[in-house]
């Protein structure tokens, strides 16, 4: 999938091929292939946009630790989207899965929401990124 997204090698940039590749990668239970599956869903790349179906296959990646997939579920709960209520206690939890992996944007969120005091689980204390 990778070598039609970019157009590797031999092949030609087809981003709608590499959605079926993503898409089979996926669907076997690859965590990288579920992240990129749901990028290409959230941007709209290889057909329609679907916020959706992107925060359900970032949800699968990010239930096997991959850090990108965690950080934009982070975004989603943050910003309500894909069929999510916003919901600043689960975006800090996946933002801080994320960070604990080094996940820089994801550290950054967490600072931000540190600063702003906001989704702080227990009531105050700050949950700040481990990695």
């Amino acid at each position: 999938g990778l070598d039609y997204y970019w157009g590797w090698g031999d092949k030609p940039k087809d981003h709608a091929q590499a959605r079926v590749y993503f898409e089979q990668a996926a669907d076997q239970g690859d965590a990288l292939g579920q992240y990129l599956l749901g990028e290409m869903y959230r941007k709209g790349e290889g057909g329609e946009e679907d916020h959706a179906q992107a925060r359900k296959w970032f949800q699968e990646a990010a239930n096997q630790g991959h850090g990108g997939a965690q950080y934009y579920l982070g975004v989603m709960y943050k910003n309500g989207e894909g069929g999510l209520e916003e919901n600043h206690a689960q975006a800090r939890k996946w933002f801080q899965e994320a960070a604990d992996q080094g996940v820089t944007d994801a550290q950054l969120f967490l600072d931000v929401m540190n600063r702003q005091g906001v989704g702080n689980v227990s009531g105050g204390a700050a949950v700040v990124p481990t990695a």
